[in-house]
């Protein structure tokens, strides 16, 4: 069998949450576990000194902003670069983030904006794009955290009362995250990614729920239907070798098949090409007429890794055995 895995973030969550069994309860016990404990250090981790500045923030999201706008220029999307440009007001973000601009209005264009970033617009998780949405999040908390102090002491206390939470609840709710809980940790992971707070708490949390949640099963028969084909070309020689000129034809048969190879967590398969060939062909070189039968078989392969990741490919390997006469 095949199977192709798709990653849908922290939807995961949910859909673990209603079909959790036994087994899978057992382990989501063990997550909330491990995630209080990420929290705590998360909490103890906290440090005023990293915190990005306005200046800093602001720096970052002109430049992550001009990138966009050049991506969007580029060959790929033709005229709906434009399009994208306008609907995200990107030519305005110069007049509006700047030391001149009132603090709210900042605050009004960078809210509008991670609003047009989010959501089922095809697009928007394009990799610039979401750096995009990250410097926004990071300079709109820069410009409203007002005290450092104060603003970490809040985050601290948010961490220690989401970590006591997942404690508390593992009983209450079967030990899967609720929906509420789900939030409180996408909003704590974000707070403390755009702060530039306990990178290697970030990180471990994304790792916790970076797996697949849908799985596409495909039969064997399926994808040989879909990939493996038989064909026979009949194709014209016309060549010419060290003065002498080729003409005749040529036959070539071939059957591509795939073998579903085992993998975890992703889906490897093996596209095989076997070909035989057969030509007959008269050579010319002044006065001299050469007739020759040439043959041989081929064979070629390659593997494919599919996975959240995308496709991967391995090295082509190849074999031939040719005869001429």
């Amino acid at each position: 069998m095949l199977y192709y895995q798709l990653p849908i973030g922290w939807l995961a969550l949910s859909f673990m949450c209603l079909f959790a069994s036994d087994a899978e309860s057992a382990a989501a016990a063990d997550r909330r576990s491990e995630l209080s404990e990420v929290l705590r250090i998360a909490a103890s981790e906290l440090d005023p000194a990293s915190l990005p500045s306005r200046t800093k923030c602001a720096s970052e999201f002109l430049a992550s902003a001009e990138e966009v706008s050049g991506f969007l220029a580029s060959a790929a999307f033709d005229s709906s670069g434009s399009g994208w440009v306008d609907y995200l007001h990107l030519t305005e973000v110069g007049n509006v983030v700047s030391p001149d601009v009132d603090d709210p209005e900042q605050l009004e264009f960078l809210h509008q904006l991670q609003r047009l970033l989010i959501g089922p617009v095809p697009g928007v998780e394009l990799e610039p794009l979401v750096l995009l949405r990250h410097s926004a999040k990071c300079l709109e908390l820069a410009l409203s955290r007002g005290d450092d102090a104060t603003f970490l002491a809040s985050v601290r206390t948010q961490l220690l009362e989401l970590a006591d939470q997942l404690e508390a609840n593992a009983g209450v709710t079967g030990a899967s995250l609720s929906a509420a809980e789900i939030r409180s940790l996408s909003h704590a992971v974000e707070v403390l990614s755009v702060s530039h707070q306990s990178p290697s708490s970030v990180a471990r949390m994304q790792r916790m729920f970076h797996f697949p949640n849908c799985v596409m099963t495909l039969s064997e028969s399926f994808v040989q239907q879909a990939i493996g084909r038989s064909f026979t070309e009949v194709v014209p020689v016309n060549d010419c070798i060290l003065g002498t000129r080729i003409l005749g034809q040529a036959t070539v048969r071939a059957d591509i098949t795939v073998d579903l190879q085992p993998s975890d967590l992703a889906s490897r398969l093996t596209i095989n090409v076997r070909s035989q060939m057969a030509s007959r062909s008269r050579g010319y070189n002044g006065p001299v007429v050469m007739n020759m039968v040439g043959g041989g078989n081929t064979f070629a392969s390659r593997t494919l890794l599919l996975s959240d990741h995308g496709v991967s490919l391995q090295p082509v390997q190849a074999q031939a055995t040719l005869l001429n006469r």
